[in-house]
This record gives C-alpha cells, structure tokens and sequence, in this order.
C-alpha cells in the first residue's frame, strides 16, 4: 500500500468533536495529500454532516451507525426520543465499516 491510497477513520464523538480546529486542519492536509477522510460514527448523519462542514473539517465519507441500521430495520425507536441498537451491531459497526472499505487506521476514543 502506498500512502498515496491511505484510508483514515476518525470517530466524530469524544475525537474530532474535541478538537475541530486541529482536525479541520488535518483533515484537509490529508485530503491534499491523496488520503481518504472516512467520518466513523453513531451518528445521527444529518447532524454530523452540518457540524463537520460548520467546523469546516474535510472528508471522503460519513458512516453513522444509527443510520445505517435504521435503513435496515434494526433501530427500536422509544417515545421518549431514544433509540437501541442491538449490542452485538452497535459494538462490531466500525470495525466492519473499517474491514469492508479497506481503512488503514481508526482514531477512536474507545476501543
């Protein structure tokens, strides 16, 4: 593998949402320089989505978990506004995303 071709994950929550300036930053240096930028995160997309180009961070993709599973009716949906995920999906979501689209490196702040 080249570092041309590198793919990075970074996780939105607890991550970029602790230093948007330093990953807007990154994130557009590595862009220049040939590198994927995948967003890896809960989500909700929409709202990482505006927070990411308000912080003027770059990227290549966005994966949110919550979306991703709603889409394939995996999401209970509570009154109060909350939601559940399966456990065993929620806690093998990024390393799948990461195996599937071939990232090189996940910055996480969990493991």
């Amino acid at each position: 593998m080249s570092v041309k071709g590198l793919k990075i994950g970074l996780d939105f929550h607890g991550v970029i949402n602790d230093r948007p300036g330093y990953f807007a930053r990154f994130t557009r240096t590595a862009i220049r320089k040939g590198y994927e930028i995948h967003v890896i995160t809960g989500g909700p997309l929409e709202l990482v989505r505006q927070t990411l180009d308000q912080w003027k961070v770059a990227y290549t993709e966005i994966f949110a978990i919550l979306d991703y599973y709603d889409a394939h009716g995996e999401v209970k949906y509570f009154e109060n506004g909350e939601y559940k995920i399966p456990d065993k999906l929620w806690d093998t979501a990024k390393a799948e995303y990461c195996a599937v689209n071939g990232i090189n490196v996940h910055i996480d702040d969990s493991s």
